[in-house]
């Protein structure tokens, strides 16, 4: 009957709504950190100066970024706003909405943004001990934030996991080799492989040295398992 039908139509869009909202919150952690991850293999981020996209220039050619030594203090700015813009979504559903409603939105957003911060890795140019500072702050604040809503607080612990990765590049690239060596893979194969050309490329290693080094980290057992 009519009754039946406008019933189940109603049902079908309230589903649509919701399907809308969780594929919009990941539009917005895209929109936010594209300018810190490439998502085509074909095009490099812009240089982004002092972490502040507002400020961002569009050359005419990509340009791999860099991460300057006068990295300032405080997170980049497009991190900060991701977060009060999830907080502040999270806070206007949160008293509209039931909690397997709200938890389904946010599945996956906090997997979503790490993997994106490990995609950022390929694209830096360069990196310093201030420009890993900066993205460990930028790891942190996403932890803080995102902690303090239990619809992402249980994937917080992966922001350990992608802080403890970045940490690695205060080191030079042979020791973190040595360290696999040491103790054991905790990372995937191809995440080890971009931090190692990153660590090499801040550091300025010459070719033969750099074929000396991927050439052992390919090598080693705790990498093919």
């Amino acid at each position: 009957n009519a009754e039946y039908m406008g019933s189940r139509d109603m049902h079908s869009l309230s589903e649509t709504c919701l399907l809308v909202m969780h594929l919009e919150i990941r539009t917005h952690c895209f929109h936010y950190l594209m300018p810190m991850a490439a998502i085509s293999h074909n095009h490099t981020p812009d240089t982004i100066q002092s972490g502040d996209l507002k400020s961002q220039q569009k050359p005419e050619t990509h340009r791999p970024r860099h991460i300057p030594e006068t990295a300032k203090e405080e997170p980049d700015w497009h991190v900060t706003q991701l977060c009060k813009d999830l907080l502040s979504v999270v806070e206007l559903l949160d008293g509209c909405l039931s909690a397997p409603k709200l938890f389904y939105i946010f599945d996956g957003v906090v997997d979503l943004i790490v993997a994106l911060l490990y995609r950022t890795v390929p694209y830096i140019h360069r990196i310093d001990s201030a420009g890993v500072k900066k993205m460990c702050r930028n790891i942190g604040t996403f932890q803080h934030s995102l902690s303090s809503t239990s619809i992402t607080s249980n994937r917080i612990g992966l922001f350990d996991r992608c802080k403890r990765y970045y940490e690695l590049l205060y080191m030079d690239s042979n020791a973190v080799i040595d360290k696999i060596a040491d103790e054991g893979a905790v990372f995937s194969k191809d995440e080890y492989v971009h931090l190692i050309k990153l660590c090499q490329r801040s550091r300025r290693k010459d070719n033969r040295t750099i074929d000396n080094e991927l050439k052992r980290l390919y090598g080693l057992p705790q990498l093919k398992r």
